[in-house]
């Protein structure tokens, strides 16, 4: 069986007068140790997905893009072109999932001819 060094220690061995770090494990102990560590990771992963998959689901809106398109007959694509953004930025900001910046928002305004005000959603 192949085996390869792994670094634990830096003390010596009083068997074989070989330090630890330079302690024999298999490949495949390897193998498991490695995956073991990139198991802990997409878990972890998945569980900031999820936590911010369900903060997003809680409704929370706080512009008024798509609201203001929809009143006023146009469509994020239409923005997106007006303002020279991607399509699916302009999609993000209307769906509430990021908001953009306060010099974007007052770009989007005069594009929309609506004041800045109109775009942001009330607090009270």
């Amino acid at each position: 069986m192949k085996t390869c060094y792994l670094m634990s220690r830096l003390s010596l061995n009083t068997h074989d007068n070989v330090p630890m770090f330079m302690k024999r494990i298999s490949f495949f102990q390897l193998f498991l140790k490695i995956s073991s560590v990139f198991r802990f990771i997409f878990i972890y992963l998945q569980l900031k997905i999820q936590l911010n998959m369900t903060n997003n689901q809680q409704g929370e809106s706080y512009n008024r893009i798509k609201v203001v398109l929809v009143e006023q007959g146009k469509t994020s694509r239409w923005l997106a072109e007006q303002i020279g953004k991607q399509e699916n930025t302009v999609s993000r900001w209307c769906l509430n999932k990021v908001q953009p910046s306060l010099p974007q928002l007052t770009e989007i305004a005069k594009v929309l001819d609506v004041d800045v005000r109109s775009l942001i959603c009330s607090t009270k």
